[in-house]
C-alpha cells in the first residue's frame, strides 16, 4: 500500500471535528470533563493510525476506518445534539464526558457483569453446538427420520424461547442453570435446522462418488457430509448466537440474581432508578461484546471454509 492509501482516510476528518466541537459553548451548566471525550477520540485515532501503519491489507485499513468513523460520527452527534444544543433529554442522554467518566468508575462491577453474561452464553451456546450438530448430521442423513424431524424442528423452533423462562426457573435448582438452559434452547434449534439443511443440500454426485469408492458411514459423515454442511451450520450458529444474546438479557432481567448479576440485570436494575449514566455504558459494552464474538466466529468460519470464497 502507498502512504496515501494508509493515511489519507476520512476518519481523520471526523477525529478533528470531534476535537473542534469541544470548543463550542454548552447548552447547560452541567459539570462534565471534556477531557474524557478528547481522550476517547485520541484513543480511536491512535488505534486507527496503528492499524494503518502495521496492516498489510488495504481492505483491513478500509474496514477498520469505516468502523472507527461510525463510532466517531455517533459520538460527534451525541455531543452536538446533547450538551452543545440541548436537544436531547439530559437525564436519559447524559453528556458523553459523564458517561465515559462513569464507565471508568464502574469498570470492576461492569467487568464482573460482562464475565457472568459471557460465561452463561458460552456454556449454553457450546452445549447446543455439541448436541445439535451431530444430531443434525444424523437426522439429515437418514431419510427414514428426516421428514418427521423437519416437522418437529419447524414446530418447536417457532415457539419463542422466552416462554420457557418460567419453567426453567421452576425446574432448575439455580438461576444460573436456568439461564444456561434458556441459552441452550435458543441456540439449539437454529443450529439443528441449519445442519439438517446443509446435509440435504450436499450435491448428490459427491455422495454417489463416495459410495462408489466404498466410503463407510462414519467416514461419510465426518469427512464429506460435515465439511459440506459447514456453510449452513455457520448460518444456523450465527442465527442462534443472535437469539441467545436477546434471550440472555431477557432471562437475566426476569430471572434476576443480585448475588451473581449479568449485564441484563445490571441494565434493568439501574434503569429502574433512572440511572442512565450507568445504563448507557452497559448497553455499549453489551453491543461491543456481541460484535467481538461475532467477529471471532467469522474468523473461524473463514478459516474452516477457506476452500470456498471468503464470507
Amino acid at each position: 500500500m502507498t502512504w496515501k492509501e494508509r493515511f489519507l482516510r476520512i476518519p481523520h476528518i471526523w477525529f478533528l471535528l470531534l476535537l473542534l466541537i469541544q470548543l463550542l459553548p454548552d447548552a447547560s451548566d452541567n459539570s462534565y470533563d471534556p477531557g474524557y471525550v478528547t481522550g476517547f477520540a485520541i484513543a480511536l485515532e491512535v488505534l486507527f493510525l496503528a492499524i494503518s501503519i502495521f496492516s498489510k491489507k488495504a481492505e483491513t485499513v478500509s474496514e477498520s476506518g469505516k468502523l472507527i468513523g461510525v463510532v466517531e460520527i455517533l459520538v460527534l452527534l451525541w455531543v452536538l445534539f446533547g450538551q452543545k444544543l440541548g436537544l436531547l433529554n439530559a437525564k436519559m442522554f447524559p453528556a458523553p464526558g459523564i458517561v465515559f467518566h462513569q464507565f471508568l468508575e464502574d469498570l470492576q462491577p461492569l467487568g464482573a457483569a460482562v464475565w457472568v453474561s459471557l460465561r452463561t452464553i458460552l456454556e449454553g451456546y457450546l452445549l447446543a453446538l455439541a448436541i445439535a450438530i451431530p444430531m443434525g448430521l444424523v437426522l439429515g442423513w437418514f431419510r427414514a427420520v428426516r421428514s418427521t424431524a423437519n416437522y418437529v424442528v419447524r414446530f418447536v423452533s417457532a415457539i419463542p424461547p422466552i416462554v420457557y423462562i418460567p419453567y426453567a426457573i421452576a425446574l432448575f435448582p439455580t438461576m444460573t442453570a436456568s439461564k444456561v438452559f434458556i441459552i441452550f434452547v435458543a441456540s439449539y434449534w437454529p443450529v439443528l435446522a441449519g445442519t439438517m439443511t446443509g446435509v440435504v443440500n450436499i450435491e448428490k454426485g459427491i455422495l454417489d462418488s463416495a459410495r462408489v469408492l466404498g466410503v463407510g458411514s462414519m467416514t461419510m459423515l465426518t469427512r464429506i457430509i460435515l465439511p459440506g454442511s459447514l456453510p449452513y451450520i455457520f448460518n444456523g450458529a450465527n442465527q442462534g448466537l443472535g437469539i441467545s444474546f436477546i434471550l440472555l438479557t431477557s432471562a437475566e432481567m426476569i430471572a434476576a440474581d443480585s448475588t451473581n448479576p449479568g449485564l441484563g440485570f445490571y441494565i434493568w436494575n439501574f434503569s429502574n432508578f433512572a440511572n442512565y449514566k450507568r445504563v448507557i455504558p452497559a448497553i455499549i459494552v453489551l453491543g461491543a461484546a456481541i460484535c467481538l464474538i461475532s467477529f471471532l466466529i467469522k474468523l473461524i468460519q473463514n478459516y474452516l471454509l477457506r476452500w470456498k470464497a471468503p464470507v
